[in-house]
């Protein structure tokens, strides 16, 4: 889990959200168990109300690297802080449908690293005791059983197998000494291209997102300064 320098406005924020989170409704059926689960629809619309209450805003990126899929979930406050975590699998193959599936896969499990968004339980329904009545006949066995098993097997091999995150983006010596030099050419301090970086390129440090900070502040620097959208490149 990666943070911004400071915390200090949007640590209370989550704390307060959470205490405010209700579980999601389980309103999505499992056809392989015939259980109900919440889906991500159902953890967006519990979360959304909440998160704009406290100030906060979500924001998932996904990125496709090789055969890993990756989804980057970051927490925005209007302080300018930031939390984020990133989860990554191996999705079944490279088509569209299996690489969108683990995708929303991963968004759904996101929610649930910084503690925002937990399943409904079952309102105790499990724990009650069985109504008494009359003893009837054990029902000889079926091969519901059997049918049961291969559908669960067959659910697993379907799901992403988790892998480790890639090792995130790292500026080169000679990376940072050009930022910085331009920096100082505009006057600009580093803490304002990070609110700005934060606000219009994402959490995520890239390649690209360097040589957009590069360009702007080559050609338009006010655009950092004012803190307003880059220009396509």
């Amino acid at each position: 889990m990666n943070h911004s320098d400071s915390i200090k406005a949007i640590a209370p924020a989550i704390v307060a959200a959470q205490t405010e989170l209700k579980a999601a409704p389980k309103d999505t059926t499992n056809p392989f168990f015939k259980s109900k689960y919440a889906d991500l629809g159902g953890c967006m619309d519990t979360l959304r109300p909440v998160l704009a209450a406290h100030k906060l805003a979500l924001i998932q990126s996904p990125s496709v690297g090789g055969e890993i899929v990756s989804v980057e979930t970051t927490l925005l406050h209007d302080s300018g802080e930031w939390i984020s975590c990133m989860l990554s699998c191996h999705p079944k193959d490279n088509g569209p449908q299996s690489i969108g599936s683990a995708i929303t896969y991963l968004r759904r499990y996101g929610l649930a690293l910084p503690g925002l968004v937990t399943e409904a339980d079952d309102d105790g329904n499990a724990a009650q005791p069985a109504p008494k009545s009359h003893p009837a006949p054990k029902p000889a066995p079926t091969p519901t059983d059997a049918a049961k098993t291969a559908a669960r097997d067959a659910m697993l091999a379907d799901m992403p197998v988790m892998q480790p995150t890639p090792p995130a983006f790292a500026l080169t010596d000679a990376q940072k000494t050009a930022l910085t030099a331009a920096l100082a050419k505009e006057s600009i301090e580093q803490a304002t291209v990070k609110v700005w970086r934060l606000k219009w390129l994402g959490p995520e440090m890239n390649q690209m997102t360097y040589d957009t900070i590069m360009r702007t502040l080559s050609e338009t620097p006010e655009l950092i300064k004012e803190n307003r959208e880059p220009l396509p490149f």
